[in-house]
């Protein structure tokens, strides 16, 4: 009878059972895609940082935030002091395949200025008995001087504090001197002590980086966070501290000022399809970029100096004047040319290694991981 009654009304059958048929691939469908991004999103929170499962202080002041409840916040979430025999407690309960430390943090980190960079050098030049270098470093630090005097000078009329103004023109002066030259002939130990002491303050401090970092045992987290992936740099050798950076949070943060603006951009124009010749507010960008030339030329150890030099002149050859001139033509790019120039840079100017923002002591590890889900990881 159901037979007969399907072939008496083929139409009627048909609709009811296209209907019935569209429904229940819509929600097998539906539910598949739904299973599917909720796994996705569930084994890359679990793989990547948090695990299964997350003990914490049970007096803790604050809950557990594993990626923090504000940009400058430090969630109190107590400390585990005997972390041995928590371990040993829950590697005993069934199902718990690891238990791995961490520990949620937040720091400040400054690094040298230019001028500390480079009295550092001198240090090290002369400790090695380099002439050429100490000469050549020695002229970086007078230029460095004489710039600090054209600031001050434009100070003059503004700073309300002239007495420590005064103190501070005559600090650079005395570098700016011959005096100052025939100190360091006499007593190099001495005039080193004054250029870090006293000329290196005048010239200001660092840049300092604020950022949320996770306190971890590095081999057992690569072991047992699948997701985690060394791009750049080596592994913190096992007993030895080190810092590992998101490759993301690296590029927008941390890297290099002018290596981050060239960036950015290299993206607006390839990716975002802005244009230099028609944007006023990315052709100021070009030039404000264009005029840190000194962040690189100051960074530079006579014999990475060199090398830029003649790396740039091969690719500029019809430009004129010092490294610094170069530099600057250099970093004013174009349409036609960003692209090729942010190749080059980083092929020839941010390899050169006196050139890193940031050094790590031999023994030590660092690096950079892959890019997270959360960009602020």
């Amino acid at each position: 009878m159901a037979l007969r009654n399907l072939f008496a009304h083929k139409v009627k059958s048909f609709i009811v059972g296209a209907l019935m048929a569209f429904g229940t691939f819509v929600f097998v469908f539906g539910t598949a895609m739904l299973d599917s991004v909720e796994g996705t999103m569930t084994e890359s929170i679990t793989s990547s940082i948090a695990g299964h499962l997350q003990i914490y202080d049970a007096d803790a002041k604050d809950d557990l935030s594993l990626f923090g409840s504000g940009y400058m916040s430090a969630d109190d979430v107590g400390h585990i002091p005997d972390f041995a025999q928590v371990k040993a407690a829950l590697s005993d309960t069934p199902g718990v395949q690891a238990v791995v430390p961490m520990g949620l943090g937040f720091s400040m980190v400054s690094s040298p200025s230019d001028l500390d960079r480079r009295v550092a050098a001198l240090r090290l030049a002369h400790a090695e008995g380099r002439g050429a270098d100490i000469r050549a470093l020695w002229g970086g630090i007078r230029t460095m001087a004489a710039q600090l005097k054209k600031d001050l000078e434009l100070r003059t009329a503004l700073d309300a504090d002239q007495e420590e103004l005064a103190k501070d023109q005559a600090i650079v002066a005395r570098a700016l001197s011959d005096e100052l030259l025939a100190d360091f002939a006499a007593d190099p130990e001495a005039t080193m002590e004054w250029l870090d002491t006293r000329l290196a303050p005048v010239g200001g401090d660092g840049w300092l980086y604020y950022m949320r970092y996770v306190g971890t045992d590095p081999a057992e987290f690569a072991a047992r966070f699948e997701r985690f992936e060394l791009v750049e740099g080596r592994t913190i050798p096992e007993g030895k501290r080190g810092f590992l950076f998101n490759q993301n949070s690296y590029d927008k943060h941390v890297k290099h000022k002018v290596a981050r603006e060239l960036d950015r951009i290299h993206e607006e124009v390839t990716v975002r399809g802005r244009r230099i010749a028609n944007d006023p507010t990315l052709a100021e960008r070009v030039a404000r970029n264009a005029r840190q030339y000194r962040r690189i030329v100051e960074q530079l150890s006579p014999a990475a100096a060199a090398a830029v030099e003649g790396s740039l002149r091969a690719l500029l050859p019809e430009a004129q004047g010092d490294l610094a001139a170069l530099v600057q033509a250099y970093l004013v790019v174009d349409d036609a040319n960003v692209a090729s120039r942010r190749a080059h840079f980083y092929e020839h100017v941010a390899r050169v290694r006196e050139f890193s923002p940031m050094l790590f002591e031999e023994g030590e590890g660092g690096g950079r991981l892959a890019d997270g889900d959360d960009d602020d990881d």
